[in-house]
């Protein structure tokens, strides 16, 4: 089947590109799509964009929060909480620091490459685009799925300040501010900041402890200087720090690894005696705040991140503009995570300690004449990652090795550590050519070298540093591996313990075609056709056997996009829909592999083949005066056409017409608004937001440990603000119907664990502006 996209939510308007109504009654969308400013109605491929205004009034607080504005879009926490993004059943729910997305994250076209480091991107924005569908000519290969383009609110040449707060029922607080002004003639600057404190969401079920509250603060300094007549210079320092609690996944249920036996051997009887007490663990209620968990770690965040940026633009001659794009970014993590929901260390994450630095380059050189617009360029990449995580598994049935009496103590964690350094080279094309006044061919080319060289192994405490040199004690002297050492052993090197290193080399060409053709001035028809490419990944896992740190190769996305975008000339009406098929080869997942001595261990592998067709359609009207409606509901068929797997118990399964995960079949998302005079300098408004997602599934096979249910949320608004638009002040509902519904739902050692989202939440917020 195919697709229909209905791309634009909302108004945008940029500080350096005023525009006035067009005919429809709307305010024109300014986006930057191909990294040049035009009307949202002239690009040919379905895109969501939204001011700051809509943002705040949807409650969008960070990139996950986008799905309650895109149609197709869902988000997740992964097995480590960090958050993942499934666009048009195109994504990457992997956990390794480091590891490529598949929806890439920009600031200013500057690249969040990472999406760890992509938590403070919402601080003070102007708005934010989402491109869906490969995005590999202009934004590199890691953006099969799309990329989330945001705009930072730039500087003014006159003074203007802001503050705004808000409360919410769960004693959270928000406050943020902003100044703009002029430094000298030729250069101004802005200062934004903002906090988050508080809101222990969360409450343990077995004592009423309280978890879940905010702490996280972010800043950005911005300068725009003209240095000269032909030369402009955009200068950012961000960064971020999060001390907030890391939230709790809901104990389900037991799924044991291993039975024992009762009255059995020592081994037995100890996995038997283990598997009795996780049986008697208390499951949450089907209630959002229920959570349980141990206090050995403190469940939260010491994370922090800076990037800075210089963007230099060069007007040449002949209509050509010199573009360079320079940034470095610095990113660490020091966090803990109850991931078992429970207070045994069945499969804790007692700290994980990690670093990114990368260094990023763009040259580009555009031009435009009558007919044709272009830009050619070249991008380099360099970045290093590191990663150390400490697994509590003590309590777990399948580490019941009982060793005790070898080395005095059972196996109670074991350490795993990555490392990357990689390195991207990229030269690109895209040209636009009017081949009449109503029809524009686009094409574009990008070749990418990546080089990824790793290394990585599991260590661990007495016990397992034990087993393992039992294991290859056939092969070499026992108890030769060091307590500390790699245990992780080689199987075509006689078994020998060590650090895993490899190297993956990779190139590929991202290309895309496609035509535009202007029916009137208010109906544009296109279609395109593209091909993108994710770079191929190393795992960071606990790996007995080197074989598991394997990586993937890289996967690939061949799409094709057909639609329409009409706004009524004689009234308030717009409507956009295309359709849409994706042959996607080679996606990554997280696996099982059959490896002896071991049995089942789990793997980084890619699934062969596989297809999404969908269809998206967006209507927004404004019936009346004040009052705004829009709709925009997604169909999507997503389907594994070629996949044979492991599943846990070891047993090979064709998986071949399972869904892709994260893809739910149906969504949609409305929001209808009032605005009216409440006065005669002051203008009230009232709102509504709807989303609804259809169910869906965490894993390959759609395995019952998996299931994600259907879910509608609700939010309701309601204020006042004046006129000259110096304060506003409203009230908001965020799920008031207390809609119960989780975003990840996955089996992980003997336990089954979701992470539900928040229920309920009211609050105010106030906003001040000095101009």
């Amino acid at each position: 089947m195919s697709t229909i996209t209905i791309s634009q939510n909302i108004t945008a308007q940029t500080n350096d590109n005023k525009v006035s109504d067009d005919e429809a009654g709307f305010e024109k969308i300014i986006v930057t799509a191909q990294k040049r400013t035009q009307s949202i109605n002239d690009v040919g491929m379905s895109i969501t964009a939204a001011n700051a205004e809509e943002m705040v009034r949807a409650g969008i607080e960070n990139v996950g929060d986008l799905a309650k504005i895109t149609p197709g879009m869902t988000t997740s926490q992964s097995l480590m909480g960090t958050p993942t993004i499934t666009l048009r059943g195109i994504g990457f729910n992997g956990f390794t620091l480091g590891s490529s997305p598949a929806v890439s994250v920009y600031v200013d076209q500057v690249a969040s490459p990472f999406m760890e480091m992509a938590r403070g991107v919402t601080l003070d924005v102007e708005r934010v685009e989402i491109l869906k569908g490969p995005q590999g000519i202009l934004f590199g290969q890691n953006s099969t799925g799309g990329a989330v383009n945001y705009i930072a609110a730039k500087p003014n040449d006159t003074f203007e300040a802001g503050i705004s707060g808000s409360y919410d029922s769960f004693d959270e607080t928000h406050l943020a501010g902003y100044v703009t002004g002029a430094l000298s003639d030729n250069a101004n600057a802005r200062f934004a900041a903002r906090t988050s404190q508080g809101g222990d969401w969360q409450e343990n079920y077995t004592n009423s402890d309280k978890h879940g509250q905010r702490d996280f603060t972010a800043a950005r300094f911005l300068l725009d200087w003209q240095a000269a007549d032909n030369v402009k210079l955009l200068f950012s320092l961000s960064g971020w720090q999060d001390k907030s609690d890391s939230i709790i996944p809901q104990f389900r249920g037991a799924r044991l690894q291993s039975l024992g036996v009762n009255g059995g051997t020592a081994v037995d009887q100890e996995k038997y005696d283990r598997g009795q007490i996780i049986l008697a663990l208390p499951m949450a209620p089907d209630d959002a705040q229920a959570a349980n968990w141990g206090t050995d770690s403190p469940n939260a965040h010491d994370d922090k991140a800076y990037q800075t940026s210089l963007k230099v633009d060069v007007e040449l001659s002949n209509g050509m503009l010199f573009t360079s794009i320079t940034s470095y970014d610095d990113y660490s993590q020091d966090f803990s995570l109850d991931r078992d929901g429970s207070p045994l260390d069945i499969i804790d994450i007692t700290s994980s300690i990690g670093k990114i630095e990368d260094f990023i380059q763009e040259f580009r050189l555009s031009g435009d004449s009558d007919f044709m617009q272009w830009v050619v360029g070249t991008n380099y990449m360099n970045a290093s990652t590191t990663n150390s995580i400490v697994i509590g598994v003590g309590d777990a049935t399948n580490t019941a090795v009982v060793t005790n009496a070898i080395v005095g103590t059972n196996w109670e964690s074991a350490t795993q550590y990555g490392a990357h350094e990689i390195e991207d080279y990229a030269l690109f094309a895209n040209i636009d050519y009017l081949l009449s006044d109503e029809l524009t061919l686009s094409a574009g080319l990008r070749y990418t070298d990546s080089t990824k060289d790793f290394e990585g192994c599991t260590s661990g405490d007495e016990s397992i540093t034990a087993l393992q040199s039992l294991i290859s004690s056939g092969f070499i002297d026992p108890f030769a591996i060091a307590v500390g050492d790699c245990v992780t052993l080689e199987p075509n090197n006689a078994f020998a313990p060590g650090l895993v290193k490899n190297t993956l080399a990779e190139d590929n060409v991202s290309w895309r075609l496609g035509l535009n053709y202007k029916l009137d001035s208010n109906t544009l028809l296109y279609t395109t056709v593209s091909k993108g490419y994710k770079s191929g990944s190393f795992p960071v896992l606990s790996s007995p056997l080197s074989i598991q740190l394997d990586p993937t190769t890289q996967e690939e996305v061949l799409a094709y996009e057909a639609g329409f975008k009409w706004s009524m000339a004689t009234a308030p009406v717009q409507l956009n829909a295309a359709i849409f098929y994706y042959d996607y080869n080679d996606k990554q997942i997280r696996g099982n592999i059959l490896a002896a001595p071991f049995g089942v261990l789990e793997k980084l592998v890619n699934v062969p083949e596989a297809h999404v067709q969908g269809i998206e359609v967006q209507f927004k009207a404004m019936p009346m005066s004040g009052l705004t409606t829009s709709l925009t509901t997604t169909y999507l068929d997503s389907e594994v056409d070629k996949y044979l797997g492991l599943n846990n118990a070891g047993i090979e399964e064709d998986l071949s017409g399972s869904i892709i995960p994260f893809t739910p079949e149906f969504q949609a998302t409305a929001d209808v608004e009032y605005r009216f005079a409440a006065t005669s300098n002051v203008e009230g408004f009232m709102g509504a937001a709807l989303i609804h997602n259809s169910k869906t599934n965490s894993s390959m096979g759609e395995p019952t440990t998996g299931k994600i249910d259907a879910f509608t949320v609700l939010d309701l608004r309601v204020g006042l603000a004046s006129d000259d638009g110096v304060w506003k002040v409203s009230l908001y509902g965020r799920n008031v119907t207390d809609e119960y519904y989780w975003t990840n739902n996955f089996a992980s050692q003997d336990v089954e664990v979701r992470f539900a989202a928040k229920p309920a939440n009211y609050g105010f917020r106030l906003e001040y502006n000095f101009y």
